[in-house]
């Protein structure tokens, strides 16, 4: 989000700005603030879209797939090889990889990156954006508040001085019809005409995934069909396995067998049984046989393969395949030019690129807070800014070295889209934005 003038004096304008959004949902009324006391986990309550909301926040809590890549991108956007929990940081360098980074724009941006609002957590910085990159993906959009506030005593002591992330489904994006950002509300109704909690541009920090025009899109939107088909065709399998297992066996007595000796001989067998015996050997009577009820032999192999196949569709393309339990590369172990490596390093920098919009909305408002408009305007706008560097991405030893300060990186923000999809490049790099 761009911030300007009036946006800026907008803020400044109400001196401070505490959080004031719920992490809870709204939407609950008085059994939110009963559910409160109780301490129980924070559930969404969609009001926008909530038949598509529902359908999302099933497969993400009962899909094992989704639960894996969701796990798999926040794990490897933030990876580093030396186990940092940074994820990210600034360049010492602009975009020539020469000129050093204005001093006042580079202690400001370490500065806020490394910001805590408590013990436990940060404002931006550490993981706490895990959980924006997963919302995004899993639900197309994130919403993160953030807290204006006075550190010091003099005019320019402002701060973004904590963060909250807001329930996704209850948030709304404002814009008028040319496209304009006006602000943000949480509502508890879908026409609510006084909404709960209204929110100034630069208070709420909205990431968006593959973004359509106020909202952004899930990455599994093509997926829910198949996870109906997915859930019939595992109880399908589950019935059929257990049916196929069960084949009783026959306890044939010969003709003019008396009832008296029939019950004598179960109540033998079925003690041996509980007793733990193994039934290894059993004598016969004369004329008695023993057999199974049926002796065919029935192949799940069908339904098992129906079942993996509406897994398949289940994991979005670019995703190791390898990496899910009872799923195979359609390829074999070997493909052409290690193609799928490629392709998910370029899917790792558009998150890398999605959450880094977001990093410099609060790194811009930080700046403007401290130094003012004027020197936001000629320092950043106009001048060299500063880039956003993740860590290095490494497969099988393939990655290259540190090239953030090489000469010939280029800023990765003008190559390509929030999917990472046009970004042309043929190397495991660090991302650079």
């Amino acid at each position: 989000m761009d911030l300007s003038r009036f946006d800026i004096f907008n803020l400044f304008s109400r001196k401070k700005e505490k959080l004031t959004g719920s992490q809870r949902s709204v939407a609950l009324g008085d059994f939110g603030s009963s559910r409160r006391q109780w301490d129980l986990e924070i559930e969404e309550n969609p009001i926008r879209e909530p038949h598509l909301a529902q359908e999302l926040i099933k497969i993400e809590n009962f899909s094992r797939e989704v639960y894996d890549c969701l796990e798999i991108a926040a794990q490897d956007t933030f990876a580093s090889t030396d186990g940092d929990d940074i994820g990210f940081t600034v360049a010492e360098t602009i975009d020539d990889n020469e000129t050093a980074v204005h001093t006042d724009i580079y202690v400001i941006a370490m500065e806020v990156i490394q910001r805590k609002q408590n013990h436990e957590k940060m404002v931006i910085g550490g993981t706490l954006l895990q959980k924006a990159l997963k919302w995004s993906l899993i639900y197309g959009d994130a919403f993160l508040e953030l807290a204006i506030e006075r550190e010091g005593i003099t005019k320019n002591d402002y701060c973004v001085s904590k963060s909250l992330y807001l329930p996704t489904w209850e948030i709304f994006r404002c814009e008028d019809d040319h496209g304009n950002l006006e602000g943000f509300e949480q509502r508890r109704y879908l026409h609510s005409t006084s909404p709960d909690n209204i929110f100034t541009p630069p208070q709420i920090v909205h990431f968006r995934h593959n973004q359509k025009y106020l909202y952004g899109k899930s990455l599994w939107l093509p997926s829910l069909g198949y996870w109906a088909k997915l859930k019939e065709a595992t109880e399908n399998l589950a019935v059929a396995a257990r049916e196929a297992g069960i084949n009783p066996t026959l306890h044939i007595f010969p003709e003019g067998y008396a009832p008296n000796q029939r019950t004598q001989y179960k109540n033998n067998y079925e003690q041996r049984k509980l007793s733990g015996e193994l039934l290894t050997d059993i004598y016969l009577l004369s004329g008695m046989e023993l057999k199974k009820l049926s002796s065919s032999n029935p192949s799940l192999t069908g339904l098992i393969d129906t079942v993996l196949q509406w897994r398949y569709h289940m994991i979005p393309s670019g995703f190791p395949i390898w990496l899910f339990p009872g799923l195979q590369p359609s390829g074999g172990a070997k493909e052409i030019s290690r193609a799928p490596d490629r392709n998910y390093a370029r899917k790792r920098y558009g998150w890398c690129q999605l959450l880094t919009k977001g990093i410099r909305q609060v790194i811009d408002t930080e700046i403007i807070l401290k130094m003012g408009w004027d020197f936001y305007y000629k320092e950043v706008l106009k001048g060299g800014g500063y880039r956003i560097i993740w860590p290095e991405w490494q497969i099988d030893g393939m990655a290259d070295t540190d090239e953030s300060n090489q000469q010939g990186i280029n800023d990765l923000d003008l190559e390509g889209n929030e999917d990472g999809g046009q970004i042309q490049t043929q190397r495991y790099r660090t991302p650079v934005f």
